[in-house]
């Protein structure tokens, strides 16, 4: 049995399962729908915004899909939201490369400083080993 099937359905609350996917547009067909909760799952794609349903829900029935997008949740779908994933992306990668740089330098620094204190400044011989 599909949930679209149910012709009185007033509430759906699908939230926190890990979904993923995208909102189907039958939901817009319900005219009882009062509450309808997809928060916190990983859904993509446009939220459906025709019908009387969608129009009257929460942007909190939404939150935690990074993925969607449309009208209803005032976030553009398309051309204009990839933009915003890409610099998320050149922010990791710019931070992982600084995180490379640095540890790359310390073991830099460790080794020039073992190499001086070992190869360059000669250690005192002890007291007790001098034949002389």
């Amino acid at each position: 049995m599909e949930i679209s099937s149910l012709p009185s359905i007033t509430e759906v609350d699908i939230s926190h399962n890990l979904l993923t996917g995208t909102i189907p547009s039958t939901f817009c067909n319900f005219r009882t729908l009062e509450a309808f909760n997809v928060s916190y799952n990983q859904l993509t794609g446009p939220v459906p915004s025709s019908g009387i349903a969608f129009s009257r829900l929460h942007l909190s029935s939404f939150t935690g899909n990074e993925g969607l997008c449309g009208r209803v949740i005032n976030k553009p779908c398309g051309a204009d939201a990839e933009p915003k994933v890409k610099r998320i992306q050149s922010k990791k990668s710019t931070c992982a490369i600084i995180r490379l740089m640095a540890t790359a330098f310390g073991v830099g620094l460790f080794i020039l400083l073992a190499e001086i204190r070992f190869f360059v400044i000669p250690l005192p011989s002890p007291r007790y080993m001098n034949l002389d």
